[in-house]
């Protein structure tokens, strides 16, 4: 495990002070440096995420992804604990969609989901997103997002979404919003120990990001999660994993999503 964690991190590191993943960028040099880069690394992905998967199964047990990331029979507008504070003098949430990382599934934000739902949101307004593609990112997860984004509009007549995504799931939510026509319809992002500069170094335009990383965290170094024009927050003391059930995290998602 921690030889593919130092693997990850030398391999990642030098292209974070360079322009490579700029989309100001002229031609596709930046998606050419990028494929390769992520050939060169994908089976050290994949050795690493078969760790991590085993970790998260450790972590959170083999529960039922019908339980949160698919709901059955939710056909109806958002529920009163959603609903608009104009009708029975509650808050309004925006859907939320959470977008897993690599080797992972949509089990991996039932901490986060529970806790949400504690707080008022409803489980009808709330879809985990189980990624086709466990080890990158690419055409086939941005129509998967696609498609459960706008099923999740129609279900609670919502005109956008809030992400909240974890590791890989971040350079897929941007890769989503700058390439698969999510800017229209996305709110807020806020990825945890995203590595979003495999996608682009700048928060995308008329979406409010934050980035939550860890500096503790021996899987995504900060500096690849940081995007000009985000709200970047470093916090301490949480791994990679963590992330995903750490109170401070709650305590942040709470504020940023209400």
């Amino acid at each position: 495990m921690i030889f593919y964690i130092m693997t990850i991190n030398a391999a990642v590191i030098p292209f974070l002070n360079n322009n490579s993943f700029d989309n100001n960028n002229n031609g596709n040099s930046w998606r050419d440096n990028l494929n390769n880069y992520g050939n060169s690394i994908k089976n050290t992905f994949n050795n690493y995420g078969n760790s991590l998967k085993n970790s998260f199964s450790n972590l959170f047990g083999n529960s039922s992804s019908n339980s949160l990331g698919r709901p059955q029979g939710v056909n109806s507008p958002l529920s009163s604990s959603n609903s608009n504070s104009n009708g029975n003098g509650r808050r309004y949430h925006y859907p939320v969609i959470f977008i897993h990382g690599m080797n992972s599934d949509d089990t991996a934000f039932d901490v986060h989901m529970n806790f949400l739902a504690r707080q008022g949101w409803d489980y009808g307004s709330m879809f985990s997103v189980d990624l086709p593609d466990k080890v990158a990112f690419g055409p086939i997860n941005a129509e998967v997002i696609s498609s459960e984004v706008d099923q999740l509009l129609q279900r609670t007549g919502a005109q956008k979404v809030n992400i909240v995504c974890h590791s890989m799931g971040g350079a897929n939510t941007m890769n989503y919003i700058l390439n698969a026509g999510g800017a229209r319809k996305v709110n807020k992002v806020i990825t945890l120990g995203g590595a979003n500069k495999l996608v682009t170094s700048n928060a995308p335009e008329g979406v409010d990001v934050t980035t939550i990383s860890s500096s503790a965290d021996l899987i995504v170094n900060p500096l690849l999660s940081k995007l000009n024009g985000a709200n970047n927050i470093i916090i301490s003391g949480v791994s990679h994993i963590g992330l995903l059930n750490s109170p401070e995290v709650q305590r942040l998602l709470l504020q940023i999503l209400q």
